[in-house]
């Protein structure tokens, strides 16, 4: 970026600073809608998160013990970082082999695998 570039830049920013000083944010809500923002999160039921589990094919059980678990924790992770995704975490974490319903017969079963 050359000199010329860099004070063109610091100018636009100025100028965008006073109007915003002075409140005119409006003539920015067009640029500000269009930038790339993550969806809020929105904290999902337990109902949700055990159907989620049970079309998956897990049991509602593990899909409570997930809910649980992060409600408990402001619907944030170990380190305490926002949860973005619950499904994804769902899937990523809770979803292991050795919770999945394995169907016998008619009946569902809960092995592990070893």
């Amino acid at each position: 970026m050359t000199e010329k570039d860099k004070k063109t830049l610091r100018e636009a920013i100025l100028i965008m600073e006073r109007l915003l000083d002075e409140g005119q944010s409006d003539l920015f809500d067009d640029t500000l809608s269009t930038s790339r923002r993550l969806p809020r999160f929105k904290k999902p039921t337990k109902q949700e998160v055990t159907d989620h589990f049970v079309k998956e094919g897990y049991t509602a059980w593990r899909g409570a013990e997930m809910w649980d678990y992060y409600e408990s924790l402001n619907w944030c992770d170990s380190k305490g970082n926002p949860i973005r995704s619950w499904k994804l975490k769902a899937r990523n974490v809770w979803m292991t082999p050795e919770h999945i319903l394995k169907r016998n017969n008619g009946f569902e079963i809960n092995t592990k695998e070893k």
